[in-house]
């Protein structure tokens, strides 16, 4: 070994070098970033802070402290769009779906807190009870983690195990963890589950956020003016909705998107089927046409949109922001208790009515059993109120009014302002229907007129459309609200209506009979297809991202 050379290597050089490292500043810690965002960001940013971090499983801040007067803060309001779905297994071993907002769903709750000094990490024990393939609080030993955290002082994270209704699944029932800011460590897992466990069945108190925020003496974000004023105006504009039947919603209180501008759709559409006498059959569609739009203007305003448009012509953009949530998220929750049973009706109907199509000698049973189906989705379908059908009313009153300038309004409101006030919803983040689901048309007078304000407001800029098309249902909504933090309402619950199933039997019994194939009733006689038993979803092969990732163990299940 050669001796070091002095002109290579100054040992007083390197002294003052490791000195300076050693006072170089520790990097900041991974939460101690969350939490200045958190602290720095209004509550619209907030809640969309914990929608993202709800959204990778992982913990939420429950409980505050404020850094400066340390008055300790429970911000209920970034909770209100954040949802959990999990399975439960009864006695008969029946899987049940529950979906429920968090601030609503009543769970047995466990606390964990330090006492005394403990070698291993509190939150990578949590994590391991919750979920050992993933991170769900972060802990000491996670990437980019330093030596100290400044904000995570006295803060309380929560976090939620939602079962799969698996056998394997560890708890039966959703449980939320909360985490108050070596022995064989396996042992230690398992033996704590199993204390976990005992207790959770011998106790019998659940709780939810929302009570607990209302029985608090913390500070609750949304005591603010803004969002409280908010919530009262949301309120008075649901209490419209009292003593209304739930299914006649629509067709009493927001009559002008029913049957009229359902038939006008249809009658649009026939003017471009004409056949016969063209002429003759065009002028009849015209009249029908108009006809229908004097019925839709007739229709007195009803105090349920009264309260609504002029709730939003505030000039508070914070007041309004507040409100549109608030009754978004007000009515969902109205509609979502009595949507549930109506679906449980429609999975059981169609689940029959697809038993029945294999069986040629029940074609009556199998008609009626259609009939169920249909009146049972068309009760999903008048049971589904939401913030975008008053927008929809709203675009119904303008075109209504658009196409006959002529006569007597009786909506007591300026029309010509709904565009400008749908494109300040517009330009606030809120979705536009473009498409009316149920008519399956366009309201073209009115998305042009909307848009035109919008250039007026914001400029003539370029725009790149991005379209998704799907099946109902499948994550589109979803995918585009995760890539562009869009805000498209999600978790519709609604069923595909097999529109598609009939076209294909119908094709089936004609090219059955031009081959004198006399046997062949339906699709399902040429290729045996049950959609319950032979559509597979596979799980991800990967638990995160490649290469370091461990393979998923349901993959092979």
């Amino acid at each position: 070994m050669e001796p070091l050379n002095s002109d290579d290597f100054d040992i007083m050089q390197f002294i003052d070098q490791k000195k300076k490292e050693a006072e170089k500043p520790e990097s900041l810690h991974p939460m101690d970033v969350q939490m200045a965002v958190f602290h720095c960001a209004d509550n619209f940013l907030r809640q969309y802070m914990m929608n993202k971090l709800s959204f990778c499983q992982y913990a939420l801040p429950l409980l505050v402290p404020n850094p400066v007067s340390g008055e300790i803060e429970f911000p209920l309001w970034t909770f209100r769009q954040i949802k959990k779905t999990w399975k439960t297994l009864d006695t008969s071993k029946t899987a049940t779906s529950r979906s429920e907002p968090v601030y609503k769903a009543f769970t047995p709750m466990v606390f964990f807190c330090r006492i005394g000094t403990v070698t291993s990490s509190k939150s990578q024990l949590m994590n391991s009870v919750i979920n050992p393939r993933h991170n769900t609080f972060f802990h000491r030993h996670c990437p980019g983690s330093s030596r100290t955290c400044h904000l995570m002082d006295g803060v309380v994270e929560i976090a939620w195990y939602c079962p799969s209704g698996k056998p394997d699944d560890t708890f039966n029932d959703c449980i939320a963890f909360c985490n108050l800011h070596d022995r064989n460590q396996a042992e230690i897992i398992e033996e704590l589950t199993m204390i976990m466990k005992h207790f959770l069945k011998r106790s019998s108190p659940v709780f939810n956020l929302e009570d607990i925020a209302e029985s608090s003496e913390f500070s609750v974000d949304e005591t603010e003016t803004d969002c409280w004023e908010g919530k009262l105006k949301a309120k008075t504009v649901i209490k419209e909705l009292d003593g209304t039947e739930f299914s006649q919603i629509k067709g009493k209180l927001l009559p002008r998107q029913g049957r009229p501008w359902q038939e006008w759709s249809k009658s649009s559409k026939d003017l471009h089927r004409l056949h016969g006498n063209v002429m003759q059959m065009e002028s009849e569609i015209h009249q029908k046409m108009k006809s229908l739009r004097q019925e839709q203007r007739s229709f007195p305003l009803s105090d349920l949109m009264k309260h609504f448009l002029r709730e939003i012509q505030s000039d508070n953009i914070a007041h309004k922001i507040y409100f549109l949530k608030w009754l978004s998220s007000l009515m969902d929750d109205m509609c979502e208790d009595k949507l549930s049973v109506i679906r449980k009706q429609y999975d059981a109907k169609w689940t029959e009515a697809l038993q029945l199509k294999n069986k040629h000698d029940k074609r009556d049973e199998l008609r009626a059993k259609q009939e169920e189906l249909e009146k049972v989705s068309q009760e999903l379908s008048d049971g589904t109120c939401g913030l975008e059908h008053l927008m929809r009313e709203m675009g119904q009153i303008y075109e209504a009014w658009e196409s006959q300038k002529e006569g007597t309004d009786r909506t007591g409101v300026d029309i010509s302002s709904l565009p400008a006030l749908a494109a300040d919803i517009m330009i606030s983040g809120f979705p536009i229907e473009l498409m009316d689901g149920d008519a399956a048309h366009v309201p073209m007078q009115w998305i042009h007129a909307v848009l035109g304000k919008v250039v007026e407001k914001i400029g003539n800029k370029r725009l790149f459309v991005l379209s998704v098309l799907g099946l109902q249902s499948t994550g589109k909504s979803t995918m585009l609200n995760a890539m562009f933090g869009l805000q498209f309402a999600v978790s519709a619950g609604r069923c595909t209506r097999g529109a598609f199933m009939q076209l294909l039997d119908e094709m089936t019994c004609l090219a059955a009979k031009e081959e004198e194939e006399c046997d062949v009733k339906c699709f399902n006689d040429v290729i045996s297809f049950d959609v319950t038993r032979d559509i597979q979803y596979f799980a991800q092969l990967w638990e995160g991202n490649p290469p370091m990732a461990p393979p998923n163990p349901r993959y092979a299940e």
